[in-house]
């Protein structure tokens, strides 16, 4: 006599799409200008909303080499910071002399640093 098995199928849940909106609006490259860093300008810490502890991650005291394991994202820079760092690493002279391949990424910018 065959019998037949019935198998329960969970409904495929489906995550939403997330809404994203660059932070930093697009800059052209040609608007570069070198500026001086000035961390009175260019800095503008405001802190993370939660620092997560080793121990918050489920490993136990004295883990590590420092109590704090990671935090929620926090911004460092001012805009004007952000634009200056981008149009730099999107240079033709980093472009030209930075950029490196490996069999385990198509596309790194090692080495630059200002000169």
């Amino acid at each position: 006599m065959d019998t037949m098995t019935t198998t329960e199928v969970s409904p495929r849940v489906v995550a939403a799409e997330p809404s994203l909106e660059p932070l930093i609006e697009k800059l052209p490259v040609e608007t570069m200008v070198n500026i001086d860093f000035d961390p009175a300008k260019h800095i503008d810490l405001k802190p993370p909303s939660k620092v997560h502890t080793m121990t918050d991650l489920g490993f136990p005291d004295g883990t590590g080499v420092s109590p704090c394991a990671a935090s929620e994202p926090f911004q460092l820079f001012t805009k004007d910071a952000i634009h200056q760092m981008r149009a730099e690493i999107m240079s033709k002279e980093v472009w030209d002399n930075c950029q490196y391949s490996s069999n385990l990424a198509k596309c790194q910018l090692r080495g630059f640093a200002s000169k």
